[in-house]
């Protein structure tokens, strides 16, 4: 008898957890994370355009296991182009043309865990499944990867498991020799189209250093000039907090190899958060795409 109870609490939290989510968003609040990558593609992918790129890799990776209250689920769900879930009104027509090329869809696993439960005055130990979700949003060859980062991981190795041969995501790199020719104005054409990001404030910055320098960090906002002078003797930036303009909105940024964070988006009032989740996935793109070392292209 206690197993069929125990067994009714795991389904029904089980069931309770999906509802729960189905309804999650790991971008809320107008304050957005997401982990940089650059992705190189052949055979099917290859020379695909977004809608047809979004039903490829829909019928080749697996759906979200049928899920019942004992065993893990794993798989991807809810493919679709970004400007599917966004109305005309909503945004300006650049805005609306630039998220119909963003690919976005789910993977979720589930996890079993043990907790702590009371049933008839007795506490016991009952097997749950916790579900974990990454949003992942694919723009040209940048990748975006939403929620946390071990699950991130578990993600990205188990998409480039999926799509062996076609698929291969590497991390981004942002050397010091683009950012500093951007600040002093040395730039070549690819960074002078208005929708690249421009930076008009650094908050702070750290760069890994040459042979003779292993670290450089500048902290408390010393003037942009400032910076390209200390950047000669590094490599690469390793992490920059920094105020952008973008499109017609100021973002405050915390940019690493790893993470791009985006703090505030100004002014806020006239989006909702929706439409703020777009404008950092863009920026976020732009920002990779001007500034990464890495040299995207097809797989060989």
């Amino acid at each position: 008898m206690q197993d069929v109870i125990l067994s009714w609490i795991i389904y029904a939290y089980h069931y309770k957890r999906l509802d729960r989510m189905s309804k999650a968003n790991q971008n809320t609040g107008g304050n957005f994370s997401f982990s940089p990558y650059v992705s190189e593609v052949k055979g099917e992918l290859q020379e695909t355009d977004p809608q047809e790129r979004c039903k490829v890799i829909e019928n080749k990776l697996p759906d979200l296991s049928d899920i019942n209250a004992n065993e893990p689920g794993e798989g991807y769900r809810n493919f679709e182009l970004l400007s599917d879930s966004y109305s005309e009104g909503q945004l300006t027509r650049y805005l609306l043309n630039s998220a119909s090329k963003v690919v976005h869809f789910e993977y979720i696993y589930e996890k079993s865990e043990n907790v702590k439960s009371i049933h008839k005055g007795e506490l016991v130990d009952v097997e749950t499944l916790t579900a974990r979700l990454v949003d992942v949003y694919w723009f040209d060859n940048i990748m975006l990867f939403s929620g946390r980062s071990e699950d991130i991981s578990k993600a990205r190795n188990k998409l480039q498991s999926e799509l062996v041969g076609e698929l291969r995501i590497e991390k981004v790199s942002f050397p010091t020799e683009i950012l500093n020719e951007v600040l002093d104005n040395r730039h070549s054409d690819r960074h002078l189209n208005e929708k690249t990001p421009r930076i008009i404030d650094i908050r702070s910055l750290t760069a890994k250093g040459n042979e003779d320098v292993s670290q450089i960090s500048i902290h408390g906002g010393k003037g942009i000039q400032t910076y390209t002078k200390y950047l000669e003797d590094a490599s690469k930036v390793t992490q920059m907090i920094a105020t952008f303009e973008y499109l017609n909105y100021t973002l405050l940024a915390n940019i690493s190899e790893s993470t791009i964070h985006i703090y505030t988006i100004n002014p806020s009032d006239s989006l909702n958060n929706k439409e703020k989740l777009l404008v950092s996935i863009l920026f976020s793109s732009s920002f990779i795409r001007n500034f990464n070392n890495s040299k995207p292209g097809a797989l060989k």
